[in-house]
């Protein structure tokens, strides 16, 4: 009866249901994906019918000659059951289509939830998604799961190794990419970081690149328009209007325009073709059209001769620059201009869209012959003639690349249980290696590798959270200057449990809520061995406060820290900048996240983020906040009311229903009998009957 997600929820709504018989339920349920989890950014979630598994058939058992004419019927019988069970089962899918119907708020899905049509995107901070399979009068059972949406999900585990690859530093993002790709895991969980390894000796390697880009690419402008509006008399006024619609939006206007129509299929739906023109324009300019096509309030939207279709238009390049850089053909005719200079092992050209490199792997004493006279840049410029090039770059053949995997322990769309041992497992595994290097080579870059270091897992415990700030800027002048104080709040529920701050580097200080008393102590000074703070960091231009925090030492029962940046006297905190929260993986050094804002406005303090555990996944996550409030270091009760009526509504919601909710399990689960005769117990046993929807309406009201 207590379902996932039945613990306080932002919006304070609840789940609970009245117990039910699954075997009643003779459809398979519905699936999730991807499963409930934390996500670091907005989810879509696809709602999918189970697999039903087809009945098992009786196995015919051979006719005895002895059979009686009984038996006989019998089989006849059952034979003609499965043949109308089965008849049934056609007929009811055949007139009852099946619909998934769901609740985002922990309701019933089956007697309140609307019909699923298509991907759901779950943006808020917390969603307890509820889903249930219907066809005619068949359903089956509710799937629950617990979707999280904050702006940083710490991992469970922290996977590190190295590799040995032969490359050159250029290529780390697509390193990256091929690494979280052969993994499985998203990419913003996968950090790599490039060093050269300097290699000595006359027959060391080196590679040669070249940077270059497309300063004028052929672009394509698809408008999702019949070409039949356009061709004939009307096509040069459509071409004129085009071009001066492009020069009032980005001041230069396209070149080489070819209007005509496009018929490929999957791209226009329209007999005649969707319209298609083509033009040359600078790179810049043609990114500012396409900040246009999606700004409802632009130029080109609002004002153009041409809105009308520009509405219904998407810019693409024609034959990018990183499309060229990759053909076989352009490198081996590289390779063959080069090789008459020089002993040139391997050319290779890759890329992003209008912008590239090329890069030439050769002996070191060979590097000479083709930087001598510019002999590289000539033979890629007589290949890619409209190119721009940057300098001739030279660097060893060898990177050093050290990886990490930041690992948030959860089912996968598959169904497969992935955790930092899995992880490892994977990254140890023999053929590993060659995974890896064939998803290097569908990114066009045949790179050989080697493990350096092998994979180890560790659990992060040991994090830094660093508070700062600019100084308040001259206009203020020297007499108004002040300072910041990083402020860490940490809840037990909705208890405010300790406060850290500036003063606890110094003194031992007990700031909760309730009466002070030894399990009161005990508790702030637990606090304070998990979390500590470094005190003051400035500098000539702004400050910084250091706290950190060891997750193994932290209490159990602490919930929420909330981290507030705090003035001594000043009342407008807009006249700082840069006001910043970063968190650190302190083992490695390197930053897991920060949340930047704005403006705190014209407030004594802002709330910057909260580092919350999440009780249903068990994970902690980081919310950013940026709420503005009254309050400074000299006076912390506005900044905790805020935080109380903002943040930890939820707690007390729950402190308020949980008596009446839990009694009515009880009295669902025929654990509670009436007693009492009085008044009060009287009405209790009315609204403990109520059904379970309106149950729920009362309560809310709590």
């Amino acid at each position: 009866m207590l379902r996932a997600g039945f613990m306080p929820l932002p919006a304070g709504t609840f789940a609970l249901e009245d117990p039910l018989d699954p075997s009643r339920f003779k459809l398979p349920p519905p699936v999730l994906r991807p499963a409930g989890s934390v996500f670091s950014k907005p989810v879509a979630v696809e709602l999918l019918p189970g697999l039903e598994a087809e009945p098992e058939e009786p196995e015919e058992e051979e006719e005895g000659e002895e059979e009686d004419e009984e038996a006989q019927q019998a089989r006849a019988a059952a034979r003609e059951e499965r043949r109308r069970r089965r008849e049934e089962r056609e007929r009811v899918a055949n007139e009852h289509p099946l619909r998934i119907f769901y609740t985002m708020d922990g309701r019933d899905p089956f007697s309140v939830g609307r019909r699923y049509r298509g991907p759901l995107t779950l943006t808020a901070n917390r969603t307890h998604l509820r889903i249930v399979a219907v066809r005619g009068p068949e359903r089956s059972i509710v799937v629950d799961a617990v979707y999280v949406v904050c702006h940083y999900a710490m991992p469970d585990d922290v996977v590190s190794g190295a590799f040995m690859i032969r490359a050159f530093p250029e290529v780390s993002g697509a390193v990256a990419e091929a690494l979280a790709s052969t993994l499985g895991e998203p990419l913003e969980r996968v950090c790599v970081t490039c060093s050269e390894v300097e290699a000595s000796g006359p027959g060391a390697g080196c590679w040669l690149r070249v940077p270059l880009c497309d300063p004028r690419p052929r672009h394509c402008l698809f408008v999702d328009r019949s070409f039949a509006t356009v061709r004939g008399n009307k096509l040069k006024g459509f071409i004129d209007n085009f071009r001066v619609d492009i020069l009032q939006a980005v001041g230069q206007p396209p070149e080489d325009i070819d209007c005509h129509a496009d018929l490929r299929a999957g791209r226009s739906t329209h007999k005649a073709g969707s319209i298609a023109i083509e033009f040359t324009l600078a790179r810049e300019l043609a990114e500012e059209v396409r900040h246009q096509l999606d700004d409802p309030s632009s130029y080109m939207l609002s004002r153009a001769r041409g809105k009308g279709y520009f509405c219904d238009a998407h810019l693409q390049v024609v034959e990018p620059l990183s499309e060229r850089l990759t053909d076989p053909t352009l490198q081996s005719q590289l390779h063959a201009a080069l090789g008459k200079k020089a002993s040139v092992d391997e050319v290779i050209g890759f890329g992003s869209t209008q912008e590239g490199l090329i890069a030439v792997a050769l002996a070191r004493s060979e590097v000479k012959k083709l930087k001598d006279r510019g002999t590289l840049p000539k033979a890629i410029q007589a290949a890619l003639p409209e190119t721009e090039l940057g300098e001739v770059r030279e660097g060893p053949n060898e990177l050093a690349v050290e990886y990490t995997v930041d690992v948030i322990s959860g089912r996968r769309e598959e169904g497969v249980m992935v955790d930092g041992v899995s992880v490892v497992r994977d990254l140890n595994s023999d053929d590993f290696t060659k995974r890896l290097m064939v998803s290097l080579n569908e990114r066009h870059l045949p790179l050989q590798v080697a493990v350096s270091t092998r994979a180890t897992s560790r659990e992060l415990s040991q994090l830094e959270f660093k508070l700062e700030w600019k100084f308040p800027s001259a206009k203020a002048g020297p007499a108004k200057k002040d300072f910041l104080d990083g402020i860490c709040m940490i809840y037990c529920g909705g208890n405010l449990a300790q406060v850290i701050d500036f003063r606890s580097a110094h003194e031992d200080r007990y700031v909760h809520d309730g009466e002070h008393n030894e399990e009161a102590a005990t508790l702030c000074r637990s606090i304070h061995r998990a979390v500590q703070h470094s005190g003051d960091i400035m500098s000539e231009v702004g400050g910084e406060h250091r706290m950190s925090l060891d997750l193994d030492a932290l209490p159990p029962g602490v919930t929420d820290l909330f981290f507030v940046l705090a003035a001594f006297d000043c009342n407008d905190l807009s006249l700082f900048e840069n006001v910043a929260v970063g968190i650190h993986d302190v083992v490695l050094g390197r930053e897991l996240t920060n949340y930047r804002i704005e403006t705190a406005g014209h407030a004594q303090a802002v709330v910057m983020c909260s580092f919350t555990r999440e009780a249903d996944h068990g994970k902690w996550v980081v919310y950013g906040l940026g709420i503005p409030t009254t309050g400074n270091t000299k006076d912390y009760e506005p900044i905790k009311n805020t935080i109380s009526s903002r943040c930890q509504m939820s707690y007390s919601r729950w402190e308020r229903r949980e008596c009446i909710v839990k009694i009515r399990v009880l009295h669902r689960c025929k654990r509670l009998t009436q007693a009492s005769t009085n008044e009060f117990a009287k009405l209790l046993w009315r609204i403990l009957e109520l059904p379970t929807n309106v149950f729920q309406l009362v309560v809310l009201w709590l």
